[in-house]
């Protein structure tokens, strides 16, 4: 059973998180019904599982039989031997979660039992065995899934499973057919009902279970050591007769201080945007988060130790006051990245660097002797990759424009014009290989662990759509 909630946003896979209002979330998956059908046999291998391990108390009762009053009667060693759910179906209920519907199932009980009577008329005290069989078991299990404190929440809507026509077989030593008829009569309704009530009590186990697995997952995925993305549910999942659609914040948090949030805000974007079985959807709120994560945590601020003849055609000044000097070279991210997702040009990520020329001496000091600044626009992309592990969202940067401008200068006069092509190469050779390793670890996203035959990339103003076909 725990396989189905894997589709909600993971289970097993279906995250310490904050309690938020209703907002718009910046990731959503989003996957058609009928991709179910693929799940029935895990769920049903679970749900199986569950009740065939679970023991089954003893139970007693008493019934009145016309003429011979009041017989006693005791079942003991219950099992369930099989169980056996051959016309299943996995399916979204509009509204309300997932469906379990199956019919025809087939289920064997062995069993022992105990009568006794004493009256005026007859006496007797009897045991022996029951083998209870049945083709035509029912059963319905709707599961309502919700968000509750920024997780997912389940709960048992309709918990139906009803053993019809059954075919009961006693056997005792040396006791008359009668009285066998008599057991046969009194295992009928009491023993189905009871047996019917404890495989509902198992799935409603199963489910309270479930719901507190849900509730207690982690909901910050990290991204190496600093990062990390909240995909805590901002709100209610949306369940249609044909598909469903799991939100996730999609929020990126410096992971040593995940309370300190940007004041950013996600817009609204569809449940799906190409015509594939699953969509991943991603918003600019997921990159400009990130952009912000990158400042906030200082993660790419870098230092590079050269020498000034690095920089003698591109800053002839540097060079002329520092000559072959040891130097070091400082950047980083003087304010939060952003992002633009547009349908004419893709995702364009707008990085603002300060690059700081500090010389070094042979005494140990140092001393600035030049501070640029950088506008880098970035072309991004987001990718879904297989992985042992399940499937991850990975990112990269590939091509770039820059401009630089001088902030501050104790060397005289510095041209931009050479120094622009010589900070591309820095952005090549540093800062880009820096992004690119930091997102390509990817993440690993609470979704299906299928194999992947295909992936659909689509952009739209604002949002950008990852559609996926399954093998």
């Amino acid at each position: 059973m725990a396989k189905l909630f894997a589709f909600c946003g993971c289970v097993a896979v279906l995250l310490v998180s904050v309690a938020y209002a209703q907002q718009n979330p910046g990731l959503k998956f989003s996957m058609l019904s009928s991709t179910l059908n693929s799940a029935v046999g895990q769920v049903i291998a679970d749900i199986n599982q569950k009740i065939l391990q679970t023991p089954i108390p003893d139970q007693s009762g008493s019934a009145g039989i016309p003429i011979l009053g009041k017989v006693k009667w005791t079942v003991s060693n219950i099992k369930i031997a099989s169980l056996d759910f051959t016309d299943s179906a996995l399916t979204t209920v509009d509204g309300v979660g997932f469906q379990l519907v199956t019919s025809n199932a087939n289920a064997h009980i062995t069993l022992d039992w105990e009568v006794s009577l004493k009256s005026i008329i007859v006496s007797f005290d009897e045991k022996g065995t029951a083998s209870i069989k049945t083709t035509n078991a029912d059963a319905t299990w709707q599961v309502a899934v919700t968000e509750a404190n920024a997780h997912l929440s389940a709960a048992l809507a309709v918990n139906s499973f009803v053993l019809n026509n059954l075919r009961i077989h006693v056997t005792a030593d040396d006791i008359p057919r009668w009285l066998l008829e008599i057991v046969t009569a009194l295992l009928d309704r009491p023993v189905k009902r009871y047996l019917e009530q404890q495989v509902q009590s198992e799935v409603q186990s199963l489910v309270v279970d479930l719901n507190t697995s849900l509730q207690a997952m982690n909901t910050l995925l990290a991204l190496g050591d600093v990062l990390a993305l909240d995909v805590s549910y901002p709100q209610n999942p949306v369940f249609t007769s044909s598909y469903y659609s799991i939100p996730w914040l999609g929020e990126w948090v410096v992971a040593a201080d995940p309370t300190v949030r940007p004041n950013i805000t996600a817009v609204a974007m569809p449940d799906f945007a190409t015509n594939d079985t699953v969509n991943v959807m991603v918003n600019e709120f997921f990159f400009d988060t990130l952009g912000w994560a990158l400042w906030y945590g200082n993660v790419l601020s870098l230092e590079e130790e050269m020498s000034t003849d690095v920089w003698k055609l591109a800053i002839p000044p540097l060079y002329k006051a520092y000559p072959d000097q040891n130097m070091t070279l400082g950047i980083s991210l003087s304010q939060q990245a952003n992002a633009t997702i547009s349908a004419a040009n893709g995702i364009q990520l707008t990085m603002e660097f300060a690059l700081d020329y500090d010389i070094d001496f042979a005494n140990g000091t140092s001393t600035r002797a030049l501070s640029l600044g950088m506008t880098v626009d970035f072309d991004a992309e987001l990718a879904l990759n297989d992985t042992a592990d399940g499937i991850s969202l990975v990112g990269r940067v590939s091509t770039f424009t820059a401009k630089a401008s001088v902030l501050e200068s104790n060397i005289g006069r510095v041209s931009t014009t050479l120094l622009n092509t010589a900070l591309k190469t820095v952005i090549s050779t540093i800062i880009k290989p820096k992004i690119n390793s930091l997102l390509g670890a990817g993440i690993l996203l609470p979704i299906p662990n299928e194999r992947i035959a295909s992936v659909n990339v689509q952009y739209e103003d604002g949002y950008q759509a990852l559609g996926i076909t399954f093998v």
